[in-house]
């Protein structure tokens, strides 16, 4: 099995047929035959896409390369950047994701932006 250790939206390239490749294979390890996690002296990668227990301990399993792609896919989903401080979110943006499911918004932010978006473009 091959950890990424760095899925991030600019290590995502789309081939001449829009498939998506994943590049960048820099902080990538392979597993031996039956070993299902890589250690390492302190984290690696891009911040905001590191899972917590990552950070914590630096413990690699296939789990941390599943947080940095769900922090991927929020990122195209809420518009924002995984951490940054803009109008709305100050902090990761799963804390901004929790906070709008908590309140039961989640679903109408989104259709909001993306009518915000739409009317900027007119």
């Amino acid at each position: 099995m091959v950890l990424h250790r760095d899925i991030k939206a600019s290590n995502i390239l789309i081939d001449l047929t829009f498939q998506a490749r994943l590049g960048d294979f820099g902080l990538a390890c392979v597993l031996a035959d039956g070993k299902n996690s890589y250690t390492d002296h302190g984290a690696h990668g891009t911040i905001g896409f590191q899972s917590p227990e990552y950070i914590y301990n630096g413990r690699a399993t296939r789990k941390t390369d599943v947080f940095a792609f769900g922090v991927l896919v929020l990122e195209i989903v809420a518009g924002k950047r995984a951490v940054g401080r803009d109008d709305v979110q100050f902090g990761h943006v799963t804390d901004w994701a929790w906070k709008l499911h908590a309140e039961g918004n989640l679903a109408t932010r989104r259709r909001r932006r993306r009518r915000a978006h739409r009317q900027r473009r007119v």
